[in-house]
This record gives C-alpha cells, structure tokens and sequence, in this order.
C-alpha cells in the first residue's frame, strides 16, 4: 500500500547553510574492516559502525549496514542521503540524534526503526520498507511505501526540535 503525505508548511524560511570541510571522527565496531568510509566528507557505511556524541558534517550519506549512535549526535548534510539494512540505529530518544540535509532526496529503508529529528525542508523523503520512524520529519514531499510508519512525538513541539521555531502544518492530505 502506498500511502503519500503532502505536508504545507506556513511559514516560508531560506536555510542557507555552509559548510567547511570539517573532519568526521566515527570508529568501527571491532574486525578487519572499519565497516565505513569518508571520501571527501561523503559517508559510506557497508558494515557496522559507531558515532559517538558529538557534531558532523557530511556531503552525502550512504548506510547499507549499520550506524549506531552512542550518543546525543547532530548531523549537517549537504547532499542526498541514502540508508537500508539496518540504517541509523539510535537508542536514545528522538532529540538524541538531529539530521539538517539540504540536499533534494533522503531515502530510508531497511528494518530498523529510526529513531530522531529530520529536517530536510527541500527534500523528497522517501520511506519503504518495514521501519518504524520514531520523532519528527520536515520535508517538501513525504511518501511512505510498504510497511513504513511515521510517529510524531509530540514532547518535541516543545523540546526545541527543529521544526518547532515559527513552523506549523498548516494541511495535511493522505492518498
């Protein structure tokens, strides 16, 4: 079942963001292989690696395996970002992990649930699969394929999530 969300928003902000080509710090989990790469700032992870706490900035992001996050983590992304195995893996609550993407397309997928806040205001996010996403989401497009759900949590409005600085949904339609 497909199921398309298009959300408009009531207040219209330009988001400029630069970025400087700061190094990111990430670490395996153990074996031969880190289980990611960082080409130009480009993240790329095939295996199973750890982000601890912390600030970082990508030009894109490909997750075939596994990203955990240890810790209270914001992400800067100036690209598309891409995950699906089991993704970003958060154990924390949804304002333990922050995404800014300016790029045009994020795709989640996989089995894992995300956990986070997603803001990505020029963005088509595009959700298949089975996860579960856990926290808040803004996007120019939303759709949801297969088995993929969308739980808001409310605490955020108040929490400082993204979002919650002048934005409202102002409509909602569900096809």
């Amino acid at each position: 079942m497909r199921k398309k969300y298009t959300v408009a928003i009531s207040v219209v902000v330009c988001l400029c963001i630069i970025f400087a080509a700061v190094p990111c710090i990430a670490k395996h989990d153990g074996g031969d292989t880190p289980g990611f790469t960082l080409t130009d700032n480009a993240l790329s992870v095939t295996g199973t690696a750890t982000m601890p706490a912390g600030t970082y900035y990508f030009t894109s992001m490909s997750i075939s395996g596994t990203l955990n996050v240890t810790g209270s983590a914001v992400i800067y992304c100036t690209g598309d970002i891409s995950t699906s195995g089991n993704g970003i893996v958060n154990s924390a609550t949804p304002l333990g992990l922050i995404i800014y993407c300016t790029g045009t397309s994020v795709t989640m997928g996989g089995t894992s649930d995300f956990v986070g806040c997603l803001y990505a205001p020029d963005a088509t996010v595009n959700m298949h699969g089975t996860p579960g996403y856990y926290g808040s989401i803004v996007a120019n497009d939303l759709d949801l394929r297969g088995t993929a759900d969308v739980h808001y949590d409310e605490a955020l409005q108040s929490a400082g999530a993204p979002q919650s600085s002048g934005y409202a949904v102002s409509s909602w339609i569900e096809k």
